[in-house]
């Protein structure tokens, strides 16, 4: 006999191949993501990025098949997930300044100076005020995404360690 997996397996299952896609596809943008970084840990933030998403690929393709070891992967790789943002969270953070030091500063300058004066006036900011206002927007949309990403995996983890999700994998 078959086993049946619920839609909960199948839906989180295709998420951990999405995000492994995503991850493989995304892992050349790291180097200016990350500009502030050495060459030596840019590179150990690639090789991590590549095998963690080769992991969830993997993973999410055995949930599918429902290994009993892949839902131990699945869980072991979200909490990966979580003690990376550790690390990786005041780098982003850190390459939000960065950018504004190295030439951000001057497009978000260039950016006000081109707006219509009305459109300036509506705002009531001055260019000092819209930099800042501008740079801690980007702070709080990285803020807000750390925030969606650490629900996933401790819905993935929660989801995951259920006894009913445990008794489909036997």
């Amino acid at each position: 006999m078959e086993k049946k997996r619920s839609r909960g397996i199948t839906n989180f299952a295709w998420f951990c191949i999405l995000i492994g896609a995503i991850g493989i596809f995304n892992v050349g943008k790291l180097q200016t993501q990350y500009i502030s970084l050495s060459k030596l840990n840019l590179f150990i933030l690639v090789i991590y990025t590549v095998g963690y998403s080769i992991m969830a690929i993997l993973a999410g393709i055995n949930v599918l098949k429902l290994k009993v070891w892949s839902r131990k992967l699945i869980v072991s790789l979200a909490i990966l997930g979580i003690l990376s943002m550790v690390v990786l969270v005041p780098l982003r953070h850190k390459y939000i300044e960065s950018w504004l030091d190295g030439g951000g500063r001057e497009k978000l300058e260039e950016l006000y100076d081109n707006k219509p004066e009305e459109a300036k006036a509506r705002m009531g900011l001055s260019k000092e005020e819209y930099i800042v206002k501008i740079n801690t927007t980007r702070h709080v949309m990285i803020g807000i995404s750390e925030v969606v990403v650490a629900i996933g995996f401790f819905s993935i983890i929660i989801f995951f360690t259920c006894p009913k999700v445990k008794e489909q994998f036997k």
